[in-house]
């Protein structure tokens, strides 16, 4: 996550009479930037598609406070560059609001001299004016698998119940430089959502409480996952119901460090999910390597 970055901001219909719009589907690549020829993916780290601050108010006002409970439109991860909603579903924007697209990228695996990429990102939309039948909306949820570390401010490490198994005590787990910042309070003390994975395999379960933070019972249509090298799968589950709502895959590289791809889940009829129960999300890294690992593991929820 600290890999060379850029951004550009702008809207869609550039200088044209402003319309509501419905974004279906995101994809991005990585590319040569003389031959325009793609590149492996596994120089790709992450593209956000996200409102620029300055239109916040704005879409607020148009769309409800609600629909800005996560300001990123899209998350395109390594292993999972594309994303399909299912038809008749969308997001909605106006042509005229002010979008940024951040893209990142990597080179994990080879020591070589210096090299030009490119990251070029394609997102697909219709014109509600051209509509036939009325689109479905979808908002996106983005729930992160936390960690517990060692406060900034402390020396030494705790012993804390995390890791392999709740009943295993195992050291808390070290947060990475580039995101120690983000250190949250939760489930009774520090928290991180970016953090070092010792080598073997290990399995870490997060409880979020009730509802996901999504305020009013719901159906989910499209559930996307980010993982790191080395992340075997998340699964979500309703403590609730003690049903697992899903569980999904990542695949690696055999022969580089890298996520080839993630598997994800789809549904036009759409999955329940409650405001009053409570959800708990597990994760499995298996760390091949000598060396400790950086790892993440989130859930994009596309609800409606």
């Amino acid at each position: 996550m600290d890999g060379p970055s850029s951004e550009e901001v702008a809207s869609f219909n550039e200088g044209q009479k402003p319309e509501l719009l419905w974004i279906t589907n995101f994809k991005a690549e990585v590319i040569d930037p003389m031959t325009q020829a793609p590149m492996s993916l596994e120089y790709f780290c992450h593209t956000n598609l996200q409102f620029n601050t300055v239109d916040i108010a704005k879409r607020k006002k148009a769309f409800g406070e609600w629909t800005l409970n996560d300001f990123k439109l899209v998350s395109l991860v390594q292993g999972k560059t594309e994303v399909n909603l299912p038809k008749g579903f969308g997001i909605p924007i106006f042509s005229d609001e002010r979008i940024s697209s951040y893209s990142m990228v990597i080179n994990p695996n080879k020591n070589m001299k210096p090299f030009d990429v490119q990251v070029r990102a394609i997102y697909t939309y219709v014109k509600d004016s051209e509509l036939s039948v009325p689109m479905k909306p979808l908002v996106r949820r983005v729930v992160s698998l936390r960690v517990p570390v060692t406060a900034s401010e402390q020396k030494e490490m705790r012993k804390i119940k995390c890791g392999c198994d709740k009943e295993v005590e195992t050291e808390a787990a070290r947060p990475v430089t580039s995101t120690a910042g983000n250190i949250f309070e939760g489930n009774g003390g520090p928290t991180s959502y970016h953090w070092f994975v010792p080598p073997g395999k290990h399995r870490y379960i997060y409880g979020w409480g009730k509802g996901l933070k999504i305020p009013y019972d719901t159906t989910v249509h499209y559930i996307g996952l980010h993982l790191h090298p080395y992340g075997t799968y998340i699964q979500l589950r309703d403590v609730t119901t003690g049903k697992v709502i899903f569980k999904a895959r990542a695949r690696n590289f055999k022969d580089r460090m890298g996520v080839a791809d993630m598997e994800h889940v789809e549904s036009p009829k759409g999955i329940p999910f409650f405001a009053s129960h409570e959800y708990e999300i597990t994760c499995e890294y298996n760390n091949t390597t000598k060396e400790p690992v950086n790892a993440m593991a989130m859930i994009y929820l596309y609800y409606l």
